[in-house]
């Protein structure tokens, strides 16, 4: 599983990397952006399956960005991370359906909670897109057989 982070502080993609490197929690780190044209950038050349993303950046916010990629990685999950606690910024992120919500500044534990949940919230989209497939498949490949027996008697 692939993350990316996303945050104009260098010093915190910096601390979120070291608290992701030193247990080992299923995700690779798979880039990192300070801006949001970076962000937006980076995140069409990786394609990540989890985003850690603050919310006020130059150039836009972490909103923009969900809003910016969306439906290029359907499965990706927001986390957002704001030293904020401004009521719109917990209503738009609920609108948005990020996936966890973290105040600055936040525990480690916290940080792999939430990074947890998104990898459980991306692998159930996976699977049932895979069994949605499956479904399909078995419907194409005996359509046929279907109609004859079920639907056109």
């Amino acid at each position: 599983m692939n993350l990316m982070i996303i945050d104009d502080e260098n010093i915190v993609r910096q601390g979120i990397k070291k608290i992701l490197s030193r247990d080992n929690i299923g995700v690779a780190i798979a880039g990192e952006a300070g801006t949001y044209e970076e962000a937006v950038s980076l995140f069409k050349d990786l394609r990540p399956d989890i985003v850690l993303c603050d919310i006020r950046l130059p150039g836009g916010s972490g909103f923009d960005i969900i809003e910016s990629v969306k439906g290029i990685v359907p499965w990706v999950q927001f986390i957002m991370i704001s030293a904020y606690s401004d009521k719109n910024y917990l209503k738009k992120a609920f609108h948005l359906n990020v996936c966890d919500y973290l105040f600055k500044p936040t525990q480690p534990d916290d940080i792999k909670a939430a990074i947890s949940k998104a990898i459980t919230a991306v692998n159930e989209y996976q699977k049932q897109k895979k069994t949605e497939r499956e479904y399909r498949s078995f419907i194409e490949d005996n359509l046929p057989l279907l109609q004859e027996n079920l639907l056109w008697k």
